[in-house]
C-alpha cells in the first residue's frame, strides 16, 4: 500500500504489466528521506513524541523530556531532510 501513496505523491512512477514495474519520478538527489516518512506516515511521524502513549506534537513546557526530546527530534528532522535516496543509495553501495 506504500507505493500508491508514493506514486500519488510524485516521488514515484508506476506502470502495470509487461514491461512495467517501479521508478523514481524525480531525480534520487531531489528526494529526501522526510519527504518519504511524510508521505507514508504523515507529518506526525516526525513531530510526535516517542514516548507518550498520546501523541503529543512537542514544545510541552510541563513534560519533563521535551527538553531533551525536542532538540534531538529536531536534529533528526534535519537529518532526514538533507539525506536523499542518492546519498542513502552511495552509502549502501560503498558498504558491499
Amino acid at each position: 500500500k506504500l507505493v500508491p501513496e508514493l506514486v500519488r505523491a510524485g516521488l514515484l512512477n508506476s506502470a502495470r504489466g509487461r514491461g512495467g514495474g517501479i521508478a523514481l519520478a524525480r531525480p534520487a538527489e531531489e528526494i529526501s528521506l522526510a519527504q518519504i516518512i511524510r508521505v507514508t506516515g504523515g507529518e506526525a511521524a516526525l513531530r510526535e513524541c516517542p514516548f507518550d502513549a498520546d501523541p503529543c506534537p512537542g514544545g510541552n513546557p510541563a513534560c519533563p523530556l521535551g527538553s531533551v526530546w525536542d532538540p534531538l527530534r529536531d536534529e533528526l528532522v534535519g537529518f532526514l531532510e538533507q539525506t536523499t535516496v542518492a546519498s542513502l543509495a552511495a552509502r549502501w553501495r560503498g558498504k558491499r
